[in-house]
């Protein structure tokens, strides 16, 4: 099992943690680990856009502790917002969708 929030992977394609680039596509995706599950984010057209929703979601599961990729665009305050708000009660969360057999993995980008 990969372990969450770990560093980026050394000698991969993308140069930021959580995004991979789909040769057939031409696209850049992300994705994220939690609770030991592999979660799809959607495809991008620019790594940094790919790279700006994995740091999105990793601040919502992890909060001050996640390992971003542009940790000067999350300052301490903002997030301890974003993750607020992801355990605040009546808030409805997106769900994640998992990647695996028989899951649609198609969606809109995570802003």
């Amino acid at each position: 099992m990969r372990p969450q929030n770990a560093r980026k992977i050394q000698g991969t394609y993308s140069r930021f943690k959580g995004v991979s680039y789909r040769k057939e596509r031409d696209k850049y995706f992300a994705q994220i680990y939690f609770l030991g599950e592999q979660f799809y984010l959607g495809l991008f057209a620019e790594e940094t856009d790919a790279a700006r929703a994995y740091d999105h979601r990793a601040i919502e599961l992890f909060g001050e502790f996640a390992r971003v990729n542009f940790p000067e665009e999350w300052p301490p305050e903002r997030r301890a917002e974003v993750h607020a708000m992801r355990c605040a009660p009546g808030v409805e969360w997106p769900a994640l969708r998992m990647v695996g057999a028989g899951t649609a993995n198609r969606g809109p980008p995570v802003p």
